[in-house]
Parts: C-alpha cells; structure tokens; sequence
C-alpha cells in the first residue's frame, strides 16, 4: 500500500488538467497556423514532422511528466526495512485543544483536522518512544498515558472532538498542568510537551503551567493553528455560533500570546500550515536522543520510492523533446 510522506503536495494535482487544456489548445493552434501553408492532405508534404499524432503524444507526455513530478515531490513510500533509532529514549505528551474555536474552517479540512493529520504524522514517524495524549477545552483529559502503543494512540487521537469534552471553553492552564504532571513522573532522556491550540485562553495560569514543564525538564512546543482573520465557528448541526447577545462568535489565531506562552518556559513556538508539515523540529530533536546518548535500537521506516517517479518524470520530459516538430520542407 502506498503511503505519502508529503500528502499535502498532491494539491498540487489540480495543476495537470490546466495543463492538458492548455497543451490541447496549442496543438489546436499550431495545426490551425499551418494550414494556412497548405490543404490538410498535402501538409506532411510542405511540413516535416507534421502529424497530429507527434502533437498529441508530445502533449501527452508534457502532462505525464508534470503528473509524475507532482507525485515524486509528495514522496511516495511503500515497503519497509530496519534503521537505527533511539530506544524509549524520549517521551513525549501531545496537548490537544479540542474546543469548539477549533472546528473554524480558516485551514482545511479546519483547525481539528489539520491539528489531528500533523500530529498523527509525528506519531507514525518518530522513532521508538513513549508518547501520550491530552485533550483539553473548558477542562483536560487525560486521554492516554505515556505509551509505546502507537495504534491505541492514533484511535484516540483521531477520535479526538469538543463532543468529548464536558465544558466548553478552552482552558490551556489546566491542559498544561496535567501534561506537566506526566513529564516529571518520567526519566526519559529527552521530555517533549507538544501544544497544539489556536489561544484564546479563557483559565488562565498557562504560564505558571509552562514553567512546571520547564522545572520537569521537559521542552515546550507551542503549536499555533488558524488564519490571522476571524472567521466564524461553525456548528454540528449547521450554521454559526452566537453569543448571548445574537452577534456571531469568530475566531482568529491569538498568536502574541501563544509566542508569550512559549517564551516564558522557554520553549519553541511552530505553526501548523495546510500545505506543508510544520512539525519537522519536534521529530528531529526526539530522534536526535540517540547522538546525545540514548540507548540505540532499530525501528522499521517506510521505504522512499519518489526516485521512480522522478525517473517517469525525466523519461516524459526527454520523449517531449526528442520529438520531430513541424518545419518547412526546404525545396
């Protein structure tokens, strides 16, 4: 089964069609603009290389080529093999904002989807480790403790929604203190807190929360996710939410404080991006536990396979250029 290192790239996709119209509509034009040199059935005779066919398959390939360097550049993988990774040599909490700001539909699918596929990313490329999840709005919850089960962990991740939570609102403090309570029960190597949330803090005490998890030895992540405009917060059943006064309620990614919430635990602050995977530090600094002494094992990794597709690519390009083009027959 193939799988897709860089899924986000396949968007790219919607490029081809445009291309074979506009492939399509030269063909049309440049036989249109030689038959102004002679009738249909004495054209191969004036032109070299002049057949509808060569023009079609020089199109044709024009548009593979570009179809297959779309499909290199999302990295498609299939197979496995062995490669050294650190054993338990990092934990790992992954705090998850599932109130209901984060069903805004500013990034696609929304907030909730794209926080679920980028952490569900990190979870399937990291190297051997303990990992566990927290889900949090108006309240927190321990979804999962630090576990090596990474299976159990992307059922509850996927499942994770505000249905599932008692109280609304979004309450980061309170998130932030239960994933410090795990990360100073352990004696990993490395201590990773992965914060995935749009802001909007209505609890309070975030940042005494992120100095615990400092205080653990743990990293802070802060992870903004949402536009820079507000846009309104769509409900289950359909249409908007309104607050008591009948205005609509919309959100904007609160970036300034979630960058001050970073700062004063001294960790980092990322941005989740529809179109690229932003969480590329947090994999390099837990798979790096192995170079600063963590026990080394082995892990399977997905084999890359874009080689061949960038091949297909090449061949398609070189066939397009290699191909006879319509020129005058000298007398």
């Amino acid at each position: 089964m193939i799988a897709w290192a860089n899924p986000e790239r396949l968007a790219w996709l919607w490029v081809v069609p445009a291309l074979v119209f506009g492939f399509g509509f030269a063909v049309w034009r440049n036989r249109r603009r030689r038959r102004t040199l002679a009738d249909e059935d004495i054209l191969g005779r004036v032109v070299v290389g002049e057949t509808r066919g060569v023009d079609i398959v020089r199109a044709l390939s024009a548009s593979l080529a570009a179809t297959a360097l779309v499909l290199a550049l999302a990295r498609p993988q299939w197979g496995e093999h062995l490669v050294p990774a650190p054993l338990r040599g990092a934990d790992v909490v992954m705090v998850v904002d599932a109130s209901l700001s984060m069903l805004a539909q500013d990034v696609p699918p929304d907030r909730l989807g794209l926080a679920r596929r980028d952490l569900r990313r990190l979870v399937d490329s990291v190297g051997p480790c303990r990992i566990g999840l927290v889900a949090f709005a108006g309240s927190a919850v321990r979804q999962i403790p630090l576990t090596e089960d990474r299976g159990v962990l992307a059922t509850l991740l996927d499942a994770v929604s505000p249905d599932m939570l008692p109280y609304a609102g979004t309450d980061i403090g309170t998130a932030l203190e239960v994933a410090a309570g795990m990360v100073s029960r352990s004696n990993a190597t490395r201590k990773e807190v992965v914060l995935v949330t749009d802001g909007g803090d209505h609890g309070g005490g975030a940042d005494k929360a992120a100095q615990e998890i400092e205080r653990a030895g743990a990293h802070l992540w802060v992870v903004g996710v949402g536009g820079d405009k507000e846009v309104p917060i769509p409900l289950a059943g359909g249409g908007v939410k309104y607050d008591r006064e009948g205005n609509i309620v919309s959100v904007r990614l609160e970036r300034g404080p979630l960058e001050e919430l970073a700062k004063a635990a001294g960790g980092t602050y990322l941005e989740l991006s529809p179109v690229s995977w932003n969480l590329a530090p947090v994999l390099a600094t837990v798979n790096s536990v192995v170079a600063e002494g963590g026990h080394p094992g082995m892990r399977m990794e997905r084999i890359d396979r874009f080689p061949w597709f960038l091949g297909t690519a090449l061949f398609f390009l070189l066939l397009e250029t290699l191909l006879p083009r319509g020129r005058r027959r000298k007398w």
